[in-house]
């Protein structure tokens, strides 16, 4: 299992929207699920965003059902 780039649509990491516009994080997500799967095919991949106040919407930064094994929201009781 794989949770790459997780809380993407949050600024708090390199990865994050603060950077990366959602075109962007998903040719990224994208490539890097087709080098793991090219490897080691059994893979499976979580996308998990961020549910909490100071993230943005999550789902223009979805990378399509091919890409995604596993949906997982992370969300944070300040």
């Amino acid at each position: 299992y794989f949770r790459f780039a997780y809380e993407m649509n949050g600024v708090w990491f390199p990865h994050g929207c603060a950077i990366n516009t959602p075109e962007e994080f998903i040719e990224g997500y994208r490539m890097f699920v087709d080098i793991v799967r090219s490897r080691v095919p059994q893979a499976q991949f979580i996308w998990s965003p961020n549910v909490t106040l100071g993230a943005v919407d999550f789902v223009p930064f979805y990378p399509g059902s091919a890409y995604t094994n596993i949906v997982s929201l992370d969300g944070y009781d300040w």
